[in-house]
Formats: C-alpha cells, sequence, structure tokens
C-alpha cells in the first residue's frame, strides 16, 4: 500500500468553512501541505468545493485557504484537497508544518 506523498501531521485546530452553499465548523483532525481531515457535524457531501479558515492558537489570524475539495467523507469526518491558497496562507501553513515537523509523536502515517 503506498502511503500519502505529503507528510502529515496529528492537531487539533478549529476550523471554519464560511459560504453560500456549505457553511460550519469543525475540528481538524491531521494537517499536511495538501489538505487536511476536519471533523464535523455538518452533513459534506464528497466533491463539494469549500472554503476554509484554520485557527492556529499561536498566529494572530486564521490560515486561509480559498478553495478546498471535498475528497472523501466518512461518517462525521471528511478529508480535504487544498485547491487554492493565497501566498500569505502559504507561508503560514509552511512555517506550521515545519513547526509540527520538529515535535516528536506529531508525525503520522497514513494510507489512501
Amino acid at each position: 500500500m503506498a502511503l500519502l506523498k505529503t507528510p502529515h501531521f496529528r492537531v487539533e485546530f478549529r476550523s471554519a468553512y464560511p459560504g453560500d452553499h456549505i457553511e460550519g465548523e469543525g475540528t481538524m483532525l491531521n494537517l499536511s501541505m495538501d489538505g487536511c481531515k476536519i471533523e464535523s457535524d455538518l452533513n459534506i457531501q464528497k466533491d463539494h468545493v469549500l472554503a476554509l479558515r484554520v485557527h492556529v492558537p499561536q498566529f494572530d489570524y486564521p490560515i486561509l485557504v480559498e478553495q478546498a475539495a471535498v475528497q472523501w467523507t466518512k461518517g462525521k469526518k471528511f478529508g480535504l484537497h487544498f485547491m487554492r491558497v493565497l501566498p500569505e496562507g502559504l507561508k503560514l501553513l509552511h512555517r506550521l508544518i515545519t513547526d509540527l515537523d520538529q515535535r516528536e509523536g506529531r508525525r503520522i502515517d497514513l494510507q489512501p
């Protein structure tokens, strides 16, 4: 079984997805440069595209993902692939991933 291309890290961040058709909040459970897994009470459907705000405690403002596609759903959890992140958001995301990679026990191996 092949592993996903980018490393994923165990996290627990409040996340919001504001929008016209889908709006809600959830808890981000893992994160990579390419996407994340979120748990939410909202019923999210595969192939939806939504905006995402990731609230990281050590940052003054959230990481903004302009477009994220729902790749899979399972119960209250769903996986997102980041399609468009603004340059400032990419800088914050890279900084966060670098920090998580230096912390012991945060990296997780996932299978597709």
